[in-house]
């Protein structure tokens, strides 16, 4: 079973079909995946743990939207692709002690194949970066977390528009069309979160007061993609300041209370 995700950009306002579910057989393949993955696992001294993956993906069956550029209109709700990806991940992890941490990188490209054409994956990221840090001092724990991640690829679509006369008496203006498949991507992602943590032990339970601050930087890290808002064309007449995306997550704090008995 997989989902259909439908070609353009998502239209809030009405049924999405990335809500339906294609259950293989005779109008759609069925998915398969062979993975390859080699990795070791080292001790570095006390507390000190470093390690180092690789693998290959090859995912054939894998449902996706038509990439073929230009108007959407009597398109198939999916084609069938192939979906190859490779990577590696290195980290150094500190998982004992008063201060505990641990750094992680990873490379990795994600390429499609359907109907003749090659790009890259949706969620194509070539470089993350990972880092967090924990110091416990009496009562307290104090940390952080920080991510660095390169953009992930889009297409641009512009939905179009219609005018209408009456009742069913509509006619396109503009057609919905789409670029070529995955020749644009996202500024690259910044997050560091910031943490600290009051506790305190009881006869028979636990209480810890803590505070949180996500995007402590308020990086402003644009979410999904919604589509292009300038002016129709069918060439690259299109910037990034006119593509429209749902705002990301700004800085914003969290306090609670925890107990455990």
């Amino acid at each position: 079973v997989q989902a259909a995700v439908p070609a353009g950009a998502p239209v809030e306002e009405s049924f999405r079909s990335d809500y339906l579910f294609v259950l293989a057989g005779r109008d759609a393949p069925a998915a398969r995946a062979d993975v390859a993955t080699l990795g070791a696992e080292r001790w570095l001294g006390a507390g000190w743990l470093a390690s180092a993956t690789g693998y290959l993906r090859r995912s054939t069956g894998t449902l996706v939207p038509d990439p073929t550029p230009g108007p959407l209109r009597e398109r198939p709700l999916f084609v069938g692709g192939v979906n190859t990806a490779r990577g590696t991940e290195v980290s150094l992890r500190r998982l004992a002690g008063r201060w505990t941490g641990s750094a992680a990188y990873s490379w990795g490209a994600s390429e499609m194949e359907a109907e003749g054409r090659r790009f890259p994956a949706p969620w194509d990221q070539r470089h993350v970066l990972d880092l967090t840090t924990q110091l416990r001092t009496g009562r307290w724990n104090l940390g952080a977390a920080f991510t660095a991640a390169s953009g992930t690829p889009y297409t641009t679509t512009f939905q179009g528009k219609v005018s209408c006369e009456g009742p069913a008496r509509c006619a396109w203006d503009r057609e919905p069309w789409a670029a070529e498949p995955g020749a644009r991507r996202l500024p690259g992602y910044l997050s560091l979160d910031l943490l600290a943590e009051w506790h305190r032990s009881y006869r028979a339970w636990d209480m810890s007061v803590f505070v949180q601050v996500h995007n402590a930087t308020n990086h402003p890290n644009p979410g999904r993609y919604n589509g292009f808002g300038g002016e129709y064309c069918s060439g690259r007449c299109y910037d990034f300041a006119t593509e429209e995306f749902t705002a990301g997550l700004p800085a914003f704090p969290v306090i609670g209370v925890r107990a455990v008995f």
